[in-house]
């Protein structure tokens, strides 16, 4: 009869220790999809361009000046270098959303359209718009949806990340959309409530 409990309990312990032994580490590279999301959405939306430059004083700077935003510079180019995320389908879908992203703006402005949490564009409002615009803006946030889909995609594909990491990707650029956003456009917390920016 021990023979019989000490053979169960073997047995119980060799499956318990094969079953936490089975560990699934999905890799997710949060730092490169940070910085690609970062890189990607800022040419999207051009951050800084319509910001204006600093005009020249005329007066030539010393070396001392130059020199330090010399090195301070070109460290982070080569950093930014290796993580660089672009193929051809990320460069023609950055287009698209571009163009896209330009069309959307003034219905943000609006109100009508929000930044959802989960990196996709919402319609916020569809009844204060006529038939004819509500159908217009409903095929833009399709097309914009869409191509944001395939941009995430392309980029889980370009780092190796699992399909099913996907979603996560699309988190991380949703940080990045509601930074790029102009104040007083509809940003959706990850509660799923919203507030202006």
């Amino acid at each position: 009869m021990t023979k019989g409990l000490t053979g169960k309990m073997t047995m119980a312990f060799l499956v318990f220790l094969l079953t936490s032994c089975v560990t699934i580490n999905i890799y997710f590279p949060a730092e490169e999809v940070r910085k690609a999301a970062e890189d990607i959405v800022g040419d999207i939306r051009k951050e800084g361009a319509s910001q204006p430059q600093e005009a020249p004083t005329g007066t030539p700077q010393s070396f001392l000046p130059r020199l330090w935003r010399f090195c301070s510079v070109v460290p982070s180019a080569y950093a930014a270098q290796e993580v660089q995320v672009s193929n051809a389908a990320i460069r023609q879908l950055k287009n698209r959303l571009s163009r896209l992203d330009s069309q959307a703006a003034p219905y943000f402005d609006k109100g009508i359209l929000g930044e959802g949490a989960d990196g996709y564009v919402v319609l916020l409002h569809p009844k204060s718009l006529s038939m004819k615009d509500r159908a217009k803006v409903s095929r833009l946030v399709q097309s914009i949806n869409a191509d944001r889909k395939a941009l995430y995609a392309e980029v889980a594909r370009a780092l190796k990340v699992e399909k099913s990491q996907i979603p996560r990707i699309a988190q991380v650029f949703a940080e990045q959309w509601e930074k790029t956003a102009r104040a007083g456009w509809w940003i959706q917390n990850p509660n799923g409530s919203w507030h202006k920016k």
